[in-house]
């Protein structure tokens, strides 16, 4: 019944008809106000997404635990036999990438950073220990933390509406905010270190810290995906993505 419902309402978001347009709008809205009133954590995501609107990128607070294997096993085999590591998940929701990052590298020491602080309370509660700490994204602490052997930004750098939205030749945000957070992590990143970006609207090669890095060349790093690729100038420039995942800073 439910996937039933959801179709009709698909065929009514993109009628011609009026009069099933506005049911669509009308349903849509009776959802999203359902769903404020029962639910703390998108009410969060609205909160922290109006107050931050300039800061923002996935609104979605949506994660999992181990996540993203593959990746992190490439991380594992380049610093195979260092265990004193210092890692930076730039994004990390409630914390389960940062309690996976904990399960392959057992002795590292592991930040996570969030711009909404619901997400930040519950990781702590959640997570937190000595090897594991969070902190808000926009705090005075963050802003000195450095010195960091690897950052991940998974699912991170994207907009829903980029990927959903028929009309979305241009990005739903801007390229200038994706390089400028960029350009913030490679400060904390140290030379020799691992940048990780995945699940992206946007391509690494074309920000202007990229000259920096070199791709990791090794399998499994270069992945396509079913999603839009927006340039520098935020024009969608493919329906698809393919990009590498992993990138080896060679020069500070």
């Amino acid at each position: 019944m439910t996937g039933s419902i959801k179709v009709f309402l698909k065929r009514c978001k993109h009628s011609k008809n009026m009069l099933f347009r506005l049911i669509y709008h009308i349903c849509l809205g009776l959802f999203l106000l359902f769903r404020f009133f029962t639910k703390a954590g998108y009410r969060s995501e609205l909160y922290y997404g109006f107050r931050y609107v300039k800061r923002y990128h996935q609104r979605s607070s949506f994660t999992l635990l181990n996540r993203y294997p593959r990746l992190f096993t490439i991380c594992q085999h380049f610093f195979e036999g260092r265990k004193q590591l210092r890692i930076l998940s730039f994004g990390c929701s409630t914390g389960e990438e940062v309690e996976s990052l904990g399960g392959h590298f057992p002795e590292a020491h592991i930040t996570g950073t969030d711009i909404n602080k619901r997400s930040i309370r519950i990781a702590r509660t959640k997570y937190g220990s000595e090897t594991k700490n969070f902190i808000h994204s926009l705090s005075s602490g963050f802003q000195k933390l450095e010195n960091f052997d690897m950052v991940f930004c998974c699912a991170v750098f994207q907009s829903t509406a980029n990927r959903t939205s028929h009309n979305n030749q241009i990005s739903d945000w801007a390229f200038e905010q994706f390089e400028a957070s960029l350009q913030m992590l490679d400060q904390k990143l140290s030379k020799g270190g691992l940048l990780v970006i995945d699940h992206c609207d946007f391509r690494f090669v074309d920000t202007s810290c990229a000259e920096k890095y070199e791709t990791l060349d090794v399998a499994n790093n270069r992945i396509q995906r079913d999603r839009p690729t927006y340039d520098r100038h935020n024009q969608k420039i493919s329906e698809v993505s393919e990009n590498d995942r992993v990138f080896v800073k060679i020069r500070p």
